[in-house]
């Protein structure tokens, strides 16, 4: 029992192989949008997992579901919690995550689900998705106003990856339930249609452009597993792989010369030095974690300073960011 994507329901197959087999159905009309970490109960018949909606801000928020693998029916476990596993015995355990901040909180959103907020490149808007009216869609919002203005909407969930250099485009994500996660791109003040700039075989998301405008990096499983890439930003041509035995959340240095991207519990770096070429050298570990991931949209839940400091998330060490 696996999941073949990050927007599909699960399948499953013979243990000694076959053909894959749908599992569950994404109920999408009610907003589902994921089905993961799937566990098969003893007797064969049940299947633990957890499920994540539209609007959800990470998997925190998800809930953890038993379904029947006869009748499809369903019953909630647990709301707000993920990867849950069955195990015999045992006492339960409840841990609160708790967040600390020295400074004044200023609530920007009011009604409906926002999530994935991008700076813009001066500093003066947010950019994020919003499910306020139905699908996400992706608005810009100034910090100083309540109210938004939409840069680009569909059927299907759009969720904001990076802005290039001189602000006049957008590269962002659709996840679509039949075709998969794929990367766009869109001017909004010129008024042309969006168009999608790579759909690899499996599926990419998390696109970051790079400072200079020239490259853009993003993560895909087509090969099997998680890998970070960078291509040219004008045409997705002269792609190459940046991570090595995984990778995903790349984030580019303020002066382009360092792509970081998470893998597993490390945090890697990889030097550009060729202005002409995307190639990096080989990815150091250069935090160590583990540090908590990412959204359910593979967006980075860390950041590089402008003086090349990091500012990663360590739940594990007294939930802090540090």
């Amino acid at each position: 029992m696996f999941a073949p994507t990050p927007a599909s329901g699960l399948v499953r197959v013979p243990a000694n192989g076959g053909r894959p087999e749908p599992a569950t159905q994404l109920d999408f009309a009610n907003g589902e949008r994921t089905h993961r970490w799937p566990e098969v109960l003893p007797g064969g018949d049940q299947v633990l997992f957890t499920i994540a909606r539209a609007g959800s801000a990470s998997f925190k928020e998800a809930e953890i579901v038993v379904a029947s693998l006869e009748t499809g029916q369903r019953r909630t476990v647990l709301r707000y919690g993920s990867s849950a596993r069955y195990v015999t015995d045992g006492p339960p355990r409840l841990h609160a995550r708790r967040v600390a901040d020295g400074g004044m909180l200023t609530r920007l959103t009011l009604d409906g689900d926002h999530f994935a907020p991008i700076w813009s490149r001066d500093g003066g808007r947010l950019t994020y998705s919003s499910n306020r009216h139905g699908p996400c869609q992706i608005v810009s919002q100034a910090l100083d106003e309540s109210a938004t203005t939409l840069l680009v909407g569909g059927e299907h969930d759009l969720v904001p990856g990076s802005w290039s250099p001189d602000g006049e485009q957008l590269l962002f994500t659709e996840y679509n339930p039949n075709s998969g996660a794929g990367i766009w791109v869109c001017s909004p003040s010129s008024g042309t249609a969006p168009r999608p700039l790579l759909h690899s075989r499996g599926n990419a998301f998390a696109p970051a452009c790079s400072p200079d405008g020239r490259w853009f990096a993003y993560a895909s499983d087509e090969s099997g597993q998680l890998e970070v890439y960078v291509a040219a930003f004008a045409e997705a041509a002269g792609r190459v792989q940046i991570s090595v035995d995984g990778g995903s959340e790349p984030v580019w240095s303020r002066d382009g010369r360092r792509l970081y991207f998470r893998n597993h519990s490390g945090l890697f770096a990889t030097e550009v030095a060729d202005a002409n070429s995307p190639r990096g050298s080989k990815p150091d570990c250069v935090a160590e974690g583990p540090f908590q991931a990412g959204t359910m949209t593979g967006l980075p839940n860390y950041d590089v300073a402008g003086d090349g400091r990091l500012l990663l998330y360590l739940p594990e060490r007294g939930d802090r960011a540090t």
